[in-house]
């Protein structure tokens, strides 16, 4: 699973369940920005394709993402959200759209449905309930684990928690 920097899902998600603070920016302020999401499990299936057909693929380039089927606006994502951490929280509107701010983003994956046969699988609105319940699950075990979820802790002023992980070598720090 990403963390929340890692993408507008993962932020919303986190929100939610954190009941931070989320704003619609640009376009009036509406939520209406649609983007597509990639599950890692398509992209996972998408590079065993590749290895398995090196020569097809070497020195291309390709597009990889949801593409139209697998896309959301931030509305859609907001009240997914709501419905599976039966949490409502503050969303703020800006209307101002910033200069390289988009209102549309969806992948054309063409390239690469034709040379591979691969398009994305996982239904959209399953996979964002995923990843909602496994939010869910990481808050409730950092409830109890002091080295899960220690991040978003912070975020909402908790302690830190002393590190008990192994580093690669094997050392604790």
């Amino acid at each position: 699973m990403g963390k929340v920097d890692q993408g507008f899902v993962a932020l919303w998600v986190a929100r939610h369940l954190f009941e931070g603070r989320l704003s619609y920016i640009g376009f009036g302020g509406s939520g209406k920005q649609v983007r597509d999401v990639l599950h890692v499990d398509d992209l996972c299936d998408l590079v065993t394709r590749q290895i398995a057909r090196l020569d097809d693929v070497a020195g291309q380039v390709f597009n990889v993402g949801g593409g139209r089927r697998v896309s959301t606006s931030l509305c859609e994502l907001t009240e997914l959200c709501r419905r599976v951490t039966g949490k409502t929280i503050a969303i703020d509107a800006v209307a101002e759209t910033r200069t390289a701010d988009v209102p549309l983003y969806v992948t054309d994956t063409a390239k690469v449905e034709a040379t591979l046969g691969w398009s994305p699988t996982r239904d959209p609105r399953a996979h964002r309930r995923r990843h909602v319940r496994l939010d869910a699950r990481e808050r409730r075990v950092a409830a109890v684990d002091p080295d899960v979820g220690s991040r978003q802790r912070r975020r909402l002023g908790a302690p830190r928690a002393p590190s008990t992980a192994m580093s690669p070598l094997g050392a604790t720090g």
